[in-house]
């Protein structure tokens, strides 16, 4: 009962935190994950599904962003994640990031070699706490994972799968092309 009094103390003051896109900062251009290896160092605008959540502290999170061409990692900090919005904010919810594209540091890992430093975020949608794990993992029976084909389909593993059978029925249709048949 303390600990939701608390958090519940801690969201209404959130609440009182409101942050803005600054107008001085240049316009963001919105680009797909897979597109912003040629933005860096420039301010981008990317939307996206929240894949990854990683809190540290009150001033710090990470964010791994999914659009379906890719993975972004996210730095959020400050009133960014101190928000209403960012206390709440679950795996799987859509939401569009600005800020700057910016190399890794040595030593450090993030898919595409970069990240983006955010200045600013919305909230476009946000999923019900819990996201694709609540509903979907290993101990889910096949009628759970039917039910729920449109979440299994954002997972890495059933995506590829269906990249790959994609491809392959590429390469027969362009084969029976090339010998005069048609579909």
């Amino acid at each position: 009962a303390e600990d939701n009094e608390r958090r519940e103390k801690n969201l209404e003051e959130a609440k009182k935190i409101v942050i803005e896109n600054d107008p001085s900062l240049p316009e963001a251009e919105a680009v797909k994950i897979h597109k912003l290896e040629a933005k860096r160092g420039q301010r981008v605008k990317v939307f996206g599904w929240v894949h990854r959540l990683r809190r540290q502290g009150k001033n710090l999170m990470f964010i791994v962003l999914r659009d379906g061409t890719g993975f972004l990692q996210s730095v959020l900090s400050d009133k960014l994640c101190q928000c209403y919005n960012g206390l709440v904010l679950s795996t799987e919810s859509t939401v569009a990031l600005y800020g700057t594209i910016t190399p890794v540091p040595d030593g450090k890992q993030a898919p595409g070699g970069h990240e983006l430093h955010c200045d600013f975020w919305e909230l476009v949608g946000l999923a019900p706490a819990g996201g694709a794990d609540n509903l979907l993992n290993e101990e889910s029976d096949v009628d759970v994972q039917l039910n729920n084909r449109h979440m299994m389909i954002r997972g890495e593993i059933v995506s590829k799968i269906l990249r790959v059978r994609s491809t392959v029925t590429q390469c027969f249709r362009d084969h029976f092309f090339s010998c005069g048949y048609y579909e």
